[in-house]
């Protein structure tokens, strides 16, 4: 039996360096494993800490351009509260304009209008002479041909 066991051990004794280069290999193959793990995890912080930094420059360059959009728009609406009042009075001032416009020309109407009855009057009274005149040289010749 001894001899038996003797024998085993010395079968094992002999697989000995085929199992430690079996473990041997297993534990590079591990390490390696591990090792692709680490550099794949440091590459994907090194990608992500470049995204991150890339989102933020992109965020930077965004808020850089709404800033001046807001910067435009806000000065535009300034401009146009500051000159509101202007452009209030200057509409004023045509309206105004335009009024007094009317008024001249009703103004200018109605002296026209009393020129046109002024004149027409006295024209008015030499037609009617006129009418008075051609009226009885009618009636004259009327009754010279009645009688003739």
């Amino acid at each position: 039996a001894a001899r038996a066991k003797l024998g085993r051990l010395r079968a094992s004794e002999a697989r000995l360096p085929e199992l430690e280069a079996a473990r041997a290999r297993d534990t590079a193959a591990s390490r390696r494993r591990s090792d692709a793990a680490h550099l794949a995890a440091r590459l994907l912080r090194g990608h992500v800490a470049e995204e991150r930094s890339r989102l933020a420059a992109l965020r930077g360059a965004a808020f850089q351009e709404v800033e001046v959009v807001w910067k435009h728009v806000e000065q535009q609406v300034w401009e146009q509260l500051l000159t509101m009042p202007y452009q209030a009075q200057e509409m004023q001032e045509v309206r105004r304009a335009e009024e007094e416009q009317e008024e001249s020309r009703a103004e200018e109407i109605a002296s026209e209008e009393a020129w046109v009855v002024s004149m027409s009057q006295p024209l008015e009274q030499a037609l009617r002479l006129q009418l008075g005149n051609i009226g009885e040289v009618l009636r004259a010749f009327l009754a010279a041909s009645a009688t003739a």
